[in-house]
């Protein structure tokens, strides 16, 4: 039988008090993106907004509209418009707030207020909570979202009890971060209770919003996603949820809501201080990436991809729905480099730690079920350096880590290590041929401080780790070793710029670049500046005490305490016999030569043709 669709109802013009103050709930419904307005921008504009409307003495602003439709219990469940209306609601309840607290320090007490604002506060806080009349004497709120942590948040600024504990949702966050933005924006712009009382009231009274009450649920999504298809001001994940509400059956729209904050929870547990890896919408572009093997562009792009494979299609939509919980949480663990329990840790996030790269995790992901994980992130590792410091061009790169994804997803979870470089080696331009290797090796050897300091220290560090792997252990080793930082591993010039300029060297000469080069680096264990100042010869104790074995094997005495790491110091010195005491421009030279040899030994066999 035909679907029949109901007319929508004609449009009501609600001022801000009727909308809040009626017998109606507004429902914020699970399919509904999470409250994402940013305190600093969206909410700032609208606060701002509101005082210009305010400040002119107009008698009416038409702030927006709003669209909805009814449900069984008498509410209206908000398909568009829910950022504006939370947003005024926050807004009023931070009003509330801060009008109490200045009546009762003026006054002693709300009671004791003068009339007009005793009225006023109690026109407030009825607007923003209601209590019942039984016995029980229940208090509620005039918005209610179903995806509860925003509505628990919401609820306790409201009625003003105990805001929950833990890790706060991207809702929760957003309006806390809304609700304190009002109330540093009001207490800036109305420094008086009088002024503040003008502001609500042109707000309560005066701002009025568009309500079109529309048909039944399926008939609000129809409309909710061909409205945002124009103009696209949703996120890519948010648009894509919503997609995928049109493709389930009613019954399966909690599955998916459920589903999905299961994602976005998973997501947020990421142990990374860059904010894009806890996003749906990143993780859902590498997912396409790994499945597609392609490189895409853009949110338009994510998105097209995942509706090629739905075509509303609800057996592909449950079976997305049915992964996406665990593959979030796997993604969440190689975002925060947790993927391997023990203190040897991921080698690929060195080149995150210091570049932020984010290339490369689709083959992180890919691989993710492979027993043999940690030699796959130790090859990702090396090619992601080799691209950062061979200056290779980003479109060639990200063209080749979705095939490189692909082939890996294709894999068997026991594939031995040989399995593993046989697929990587058959990934067109991942290798690298002679004359590819040579330009590296020669771009490495054109380093200079202080612009190349960053990639210098990573060059130095792998090479260290090449001697000391299992030995103090990858995590410990990295840990110490960050940039400003100096309670870890400090860049250190062997001579340094002092004692180069003394040589009366032209500071435009190839020469005096060599000086600044890697030849002449060192990572050193402690605060530079405790070596900056010394000559090489007086660096001799300093060096041979060293925690990196590298520096430690520029000194002829290396120092007492660790046995094993003075065994490899006396290894390192019988390829190059370092003396501090002589340090010229041939030791850098042959120092730089030893160290890039290193390097380039280092680099796994299936990368290199």
């Amino acid at each position: 039988m035909a679907r029949v669709f109901k007319r929508p109802e004609v449009p009501q013009l609600l001022s801000v008090a009727e909308l809040f103050s009626r017998d109606i709930t507004l429902n914020i419904p699970k399919w509904q993106r999470e409250y994402s307005w940013d305190a600093d921008e969206e909410v700032r504009e609208l606060l701002e907004d509101l005082d210009a409307f305010v400040s002119s003495n107009k008698h009416n602003y038409v702030l927006g509209s709003i669209i909805t439709f009814s449900q069984s219990d008498g509410s209206h469940a908000v398909v568009d418009g829910q950022q504006r209306t939370v947003t005024l609601y926050t807004m009023l309840v931070a009003a509330r707030d801060l009008l109490e607290f200045r009546l009762t320090s003026e006054n002693g007490s709300v009671s004791d207020s003068p009339d007009g604002f005793r009225a006023l506060y109690q026109s407030l806080d009825s607007l923003t909570r209601k209590v019942s009349l039984d016995q029980e004497a229940k208090i509620s709120i005039p918005i209610f979202m179903e995806y509860g942590e925003g509505n628990q948040l919401l609820t306790a600024l409201a009625i003003k009890t105990p805001r929950p504990t833990g890790i706060m949702t991207v809702s929760q966050t957003n309006i806390l971060n809304a609700y304190e933005k009002c109330k540093e924006f009001l207490e800036k712009t109305c420094p008086t209770a009088v002024l503040l009382g003008e502001y609500v009231r042109g707000v309560m009274n005066g701002t009025f919003l568009v309500e079109t009450n529309v048909g039944d649920q399926r008939q609000a999504l129809d409309i909710f996603f061909k409205m945002n298809s124009r103009g696209r001001d949703l996120e890519g994940a948010d648009y894509l949820k919503n997609y995928l509400f049109q493709a389930l059956l009613d019954e399966q729209y909690d599955e998916l809501s459920e589903k999905w904050a299961e994602m976005s929870k998973a997501l947020r547990s990421a142990d990374s201080s860059r904010s894009k890896l806890k996003t749906p919408e990143f993780f859902l572009r590498n997912l396409a990436i790994v499945e597609k093997g392609e490189k895409i562009n853009g949110e338009q792009g994510v998105f097209d991809y995942w509706e090629s494979r739905f075509k509303l299609d609800s057996s592909e939509v449950e079976n997305f729905l049915s992964r996406i919980g665990q593959q979030a949480g796997i993604f969440s663990k190689i975002a925060g480099n947790k993927m391997i329990d023990s203190k040897e840790q991921n080698l690929s996030m060195i080149a995150a730690d210091y570049f932020k790269g984010t290339q490369y995790l689709p083959v992180l992901l890919a691989g993710s079920h492979l027993d043999n994980y940690q030699h796959l992130s130790e090859l990702v590792n090396y090619r992601y350096l080799i691209y950062i410091l061979g200056q290779e061009r980003t479109q060639d790169f990200e063209s080749m880590v979705p095939r490189w994804a692909k082939a890996i997803s294709s894999l068997r979870a026991n594939s031995s290590r040989n399995s593993i470089d046989e697929v990587t080696s058959d990934v067109s331009g991942l290798a690298l041929d002679p004359v590819r290797l040579n330009a590296l090796k020669a771009r490495l050897a054109d380093l200079a401080a202080p612009k190349d300091e960053r990639k210098m220290r990573l060059v130095l560090a792998t090479v260290s780790l090449g001697f000391e792997d299992g030995l103090s252990g990858l995590g410990e080793f990295l840990k110490k070793y960050r940039p400003n930082k100096h309670s870890g591993f400090d860049f250190d010039l062997i001579l340094n710029t002092d004692e180069i300029s003394k040589l009366g060297i032209n500071p435009q000469s190839t020469e005096y670049r060599e000086y600044l080069g890697i030849g002449n680096a060192a990572l050193v264990n402690g605060q530079a500046k405790h070596f900056a100042n010394k000559p090489p010869e007086s660096k001799e104790d300093l060096y041979g005490n060293d925690k990196g074995v590298l520096t430690r094997a520029l000194s002829s005495s290396p120092g007492a305490g660790d046995k094993v790491l003075n065994e490899i110091a006396k290894d390192i010195r019988k390829e190059f016999p370092a003396s501090l005491y002589e340090w010229n421009l041939d030791q850098i030279r042959d120092r730089r030569t030893f160290i890039l040899d290193q390097f380039i030994g280092a680099i796994p066999e299936s990368l290199i043709l």
